[in-house]
């Protein structure tokens, strides 16, 4: 006797698949959905940087193309899918078209590592504090990147081993003017003050009233502690630098 095939299941074996499920499939991840690198969170849900306990937050790509105002945040289209992670590269997300995004980790503080992957952009090393709600995350953008180092050391890029660090001083009133800055670690250039104007000066005494200060040329030995000294109050800042990125050091006095 010859068995007839249901369509369905005629259609599974010539394919060798179950072309029948009932079942919904994977649905995609967009930007901004969060993901460990070896598996441990489900990448598609959307969810997943705030399971567990709260260990999850939010916040908002920075896109920095003036130095000397880290923080105007600019509406760039650069800031989508942009990638964020920790400092150790193993968990990670991706800004949407907002340049939100997600991620699953605990504070309540964090390095996170941004734009590794990325031509337009710096890879940008900032660290933030979790527990005031989203975070701003700084990236540097190339071009103006570029035109700094060619403007103040006559080179477009740092050499490999050595990083950049914008360090921030401010107390309970904003920018603190006229703090002086060091480093631990030795650096080829010098350190460069805001002067108030939109430039850099190496001869300055100090920050300028934005309290900025850009240290170029730092050898990338581990952590790196930034100082500043202002006359009567002193405070530090133990920071990651890598090779050929810019690191965000944030000291209150």
């Amino acid at each position: 006797m010859r068995l007839a095939l249901l369509p369905c299941l005629s259609l599974s074996l010539a394919l060798g698949v179950a072309a029948c499920s009932t079942e919904d499939p994977w649905p995609l991840r967009g930007a901004g959905g969060g993901g460990t690198i070896g598996g441990g969170e489900n990448p598609a849900d959307p969810d997943a940087a705030t399971d567990g306990g709260g260990n999850g937050f939010t916040g908002t790509v920075c896109i920095v193309d003036d130095l000397s105002d880290p923080h105007a945040c600019p509406a760039l289209s650069l800031a989508r899918d942009v990638l964020i992670e920790d400092a150790g590269g193993t968990i990670f997300t991706r800004s949407d078209d907002t340049g939100a995004f997600m991620l699953s980790l605990p504070g309540p503080t964090v390095t996170l590592r941004l734009a590794a992957d990325d031509t337009l952009l710096v890879p940008s090393l900032d660290e933030v504090t979790t527990t005031d709600g989203p975070v701003e995350a700084k990236v540097v953008e190339a071009t103006a990147w570029e035109d700094t180092l060619l403007t103040l050391i006559a080179v477009a890029a740092l050499d490999p081993g050595t990083g950049a660090i914008l360090v921030e001083v401010t107390d309970a009133s904003g920018p603190v003017q006229g703090a002086t800055i060091s480093a631990s670690e030795p650096n080829d250039y010098g350190i460069f003050y805001d002067d108030g104007v939109g430039g850099w000066d190496s001869a300055q005494a100090g920050t300028g009233p934005g309290g900025l200060a850009l240290i170029l040329g730092v050898a990338t030995a581990g952590a790196v502690s930034v100082g500043a000294n202002d006359g009567t109050r002193t405070g530090t800042d133990a920071i990651t630098v890598e090779s050929e990125s810019v690191s965000f050091a944030a000291i209150t006095l």
